[in-house]
């Protein structure tokens, strides 16, 4: 039964990108436990001390929160006189993570700017989310036992007097692991790739597990460092819708209106839900215009439909652009898209003009006009026909006007 509770919360903590560690002997298996940063800056560090100090301090229905030398957070509880797990390392959501000036000066720069590398590998918790969930797996554990946190600072397993004491000590980032750095840019083209789906709830989610990490001191602190953090999400998602086949006429479209709206925010409380509403807005733009998988003919089509509306588009003037026959094209497009070519121009007008009705106050004639209907009579009928209701009414049902 316990292993089956061990695996279930290694799998809890995988959404935290956080791993679980037995401590128990032969303590060697505990060198990786901080992503490997101690088995680079002191070979000679003692893991029998380091995992006997750390099994002495545990103690039954006790969840022990901690901090190392450099401020990153662990925690530990028993499972056992001779046995305990360890969670780590992680820092707070909002933490910012940094040399103390008295140890920096110890260190060559090399070194400083390794560390400072490791630093964006150290994922990012909602800490009482995290302590939630271990308390609830150690109950699990001692269902007969109330569990408590205990908040112990300055242990000295957890301190490192060797690189403290020693001056010139050399390390650069390519003694780590390149799974250290790789964790985050797997992240990264996780989230990216979600997005290329078009899947709004993946997206969100596969966004949560990269923001986790430490993007750089640049990216935290004041409105104007968060804003920047939105600047390269904005070119990220651009760049990857990108490679689905979305138009550019529509990436810069997009990409502008989020520019602006990033710099008209007033208070870092907008950050998060602008965030939310990028993700939103580029899935929608996937599952709207791009056209990757198509022929190259029928992407040529897509296009100029997207970048007509307004105009006439017959099956003829279509079939000359892309250099084959009306029949030909009407056959292929309906083979690739599964609709056929006047139900999807219809489509593509009707929600323009639903977008229209929401986001403006233009009259009914005028919007009618722009997706290349002149008949107003006829425009409310394909309307109705997509959407079960008039235009007069989908404004009001959206907006609240009845104008």
């Amino acid at each position: 039964m316990q292993i089956d509770f061990m695996t279930t919360f290694q799998k809890c903590l995988a959404l935290f990108n956080l791993s679980l560690l037995r401590i128990e002997s032969p303590f060697q298996k505990l060198e990786n436990f901080d992503l490997g940063l101690r088995l680079k800056l002191d070979p000679q560090f003692d893991w029998d001390s380091f995992g006997n100090q750390l099994l002495k301090i545990q103690t039954p229905a006790v969840v022990i929160l901690t901090e190392d030398f450099l401020g990153i957070h662990y925690a530990s509880f028993s499972l056992s006189d001779e046995s305990a797990v360890l969670i780590g390392p992680w820092q707070g959501e909002h933490q910012l993570l940094s040399l103390p000036p008295s140890l920096e000066e110890k260190l060559d720069s090399g070194t400083v700017t390794a560390i400072k590398a490791y630093f964006q590998a150290v994922p990012r918790v909602n800490e009482q989310m995290l302590i939630g969930n271990i308390i609830a797996f150690a109950e699990s554990l001692s269902p007969d036992r109330s569990v408590r946190v205990e908040k112990m600072i300055d242990l000295p397993a957890f301190s490192l007097p060797h690189l403290q004491q020693k001056k010139n000590h050399s390390l650069s980032i390519e003694d780590f692991p390149s799974s250290l750095v790789q964790q985050r840019y797997n992240a990264e083209n996780a989230f990216l790739d979600a997005v290329a789906t078009g899947s709004i709830k993946q997206s969100i989610q596969a966004y949560q597990q990269f923001s986790r990490f430490d993007l750089g001191e640049r990216f935290l602190g004041n409105l104007r460092s968060e804003k920047n953090g939105l600047i390269i999400l904005n070119t990220l998602l651009r760049k990857r819708i990108e490679q689905t086949g979305v138009h550019p006429h529509y990436l810069d479209a997009i990409s502008t209106r989020f520019s602006f709206k990033i710099e008209d925010l007033s208070s870092k409380e907008q950050v998060s839900p602008l965030q939310t509403e990028m993700l939103r807005e580029y899935c929608i733009y996937v599952k709207k215009y791009a056209n990757q998988s198509y022929s190259a003919t029928i992407q040529t089509v897509i296009d100029h439909i997207h970048l007509n509306l307004n105009k006439p588009l017959t099956l003829k003037n279509l079939a000359e652009l892309g250099f084959v026959s009306p029949s030909y094209l009407s056959n292929l497009f309906k083979q690739e898209t599964g609709i056929t070519l006047t139900n999807y121009i219809h489509t593509q007008r009707m929600q323009y003009a639903a977008y229209e009705l929401r986001t403006t106050k233009k009259n009914i004639t005028s919007i009618s006009a722009e997706v290349g209907i002149s008949d107003v009579n006829y425009f409310t009928k394909l309307f109705k026909k997509v959407f079960g209701c008039t235009p007069t009414q989908y404004r009001h049902l959206q907006t609240g006007s009845k104008s």
